[in-house]
């Protein structure tokens, strides 16, 4: 499956990117933002092992495909401390980095002045522990989101969202192991099958 995601991410890429090139009608939005929410269902105790609330940044390109409507690709990261409960070495939290890359669309509900939207996505997510020696686990996701931007001149614009990421987890997987010589672990054994947070952002708007 993430080969497949790869592979479809690098056509919508190359698609971008020729359409760029051709229409010359690109937006692009770096964001700070704020995430919340999500947590890993531990099978051994029904236990769960939340995320903690922090800061994100990220990075939103957009094509426009028509008056009302956008090609978009989005990437947003966010470091956070997941509640292990002792599971990681006898410590209660772990460090971890969330990461999102989606691609997908955008539909403005009106095309000048304020303008209200929604936007959604598919990719991949990747939550990738720091500082140890743990894997990092990478899951297919989809985002939905609603918001308003406001573009004052050609040049440049604000833009507030809020979205939710929602990761498609096996269920009664195990999750961030440790290979070694003479010590083979895995942390989590996971119960649910879904990873939901929720991030609200605020960016500025470049057009080219």
């Amino acid at each position: 499956m993430l080969r497949i995601a790869i592979s479809s991410f690098l056509l919508f890429v190359t698609a971008l990117a020729a359409a760029a090139e051709e229409s010359r009608n690109l937006e692009l939005t770096p964001f700070a933002g704020y995430g919340m929410g999500g947590d890993f269902e531990n099978a051994d105790d029904g236990s769960a092992l939340e995320f903690d609330e922090g800061g994100s940044l990220g990075l939103i390109l957009n094509l426009k495909a028509d008056a009302m409507t956008q090609w978009e690709l989005l990437y947003t990261r966010q470091t956070t401390e997941l509640d292990t409960a002792s599971l990681f070495l006898n410590q209660s939290t772990l460090s971890v980095d969330v990461h999102y890359l989606h691609a997908g669309g955008t539909y403005l509900f009106e095309d000048r002045g304020l303008q209200p939207y929604i936007a959604g996505g598919l990719g991949l997510s990747r939550f990738d522990p720091v500082g140890a020696e743990f894997d990092a686990e990478s899951y297919f996701s989809m985002s939905l989101g609603v918001g308003l931007r406001f573009l004052p001149s050609q040049r440049f614009g604000v833009r507030l969202e809020g979205r939710v990421f929602s990761s498609l987890v096996d269920s009664d997987s195990t999750i961030f192991c440790r290979t070694g010589s003479d010590n083979n672990v895995c942390a989590i054994k996971v119960a649910g099958s879904l990873v939901t947070q929720w991030h609200a952002f605020a960016g500025v708007t470049f057009r080219f």
